[in-house]
C-alpha cells in the first residue's frame, strides 16, 4: 500500500499514533466477497446496502449506503472531530481522490452518517456532509 500524503498537522498525529502501535505487521485477512461500486448487498430482513466506491483514504476504500433508512457508513473516508465538525478523514494516500469521494458521499440523501472515527450525525446528515465539502 502506498504511504499516506500527510499535511504538517497530520504528520504530528501520525507520529503519535504510530509510536503506540506494535512493530509487527498483522496477518492478512481473508476476503469472503469482493464488492464494487453500486453493488447491492442484501443485509436480510428486506434491508439493502449499496456499495459506494470512495477511494483516496486507501485505493479500495468504500462506503455503504442504506437508501431506505438513509444511513451512510463512511468508514475512514470521512470523520467527525471532537467539536462535532464533519471533515475529510486523515492519512489519505491520495488526497485529491479522497476529496472527490467526500463530495460524492455528500450528494447522497443521508439522514444518519456513521464514521470510522467520531460520533455519528443523527438527523439531516447530508447538510453536515455538504458543509464539509465547502
Amino acid at each position: 500500500m502506498p504511504p499516506p500524503v500527510l499535511s504538517d498537522w497530520e504528520q504530528r498525529l501520525w507520529d503519535q499514533v504510530h509510536s503506540q502501535m506494535p512493530a509487527e505487521t498483522p496477518a492478512p485477512v481473508g476476503v469472503d466477497r469482493e464488492v464494487g461500486d453500486g453493488d447491492d448487498i442484501d443485509l436480510g430482513g428486506g434491508v439493502h446496502a449499496v456499495c459506494v466506491a470512495a477511494p483516496g483514504h486507501t485505493p479500495g476504500s468504500v462506503a455503504y449506503y442504506l437508501p431506505e433508512p438513509r444511513v451512510l457508513f463512511t468508514g475512514d473516508t470521512i470523520a467527525r472531530g471532537h467539536d462535532g465538525t464533519v471533515m475529510l478523514g486523515v492519512f489519505n494516500v491520495d488526497p485529491d481522490r479522497a476529496t472527490a469521494s467526500l463530495r460524492r458521499q455528500a450528494e447522497l440523501d443521508t439522514d444518519i452518517a456513521c464514521f470510522g472515527h467520531g460520533q455519528p450525525v443523527i438527523g439531516d446528515a447530508a447538510t453536515s456532509l455538504r458543509a464539509a465539502v465547502r
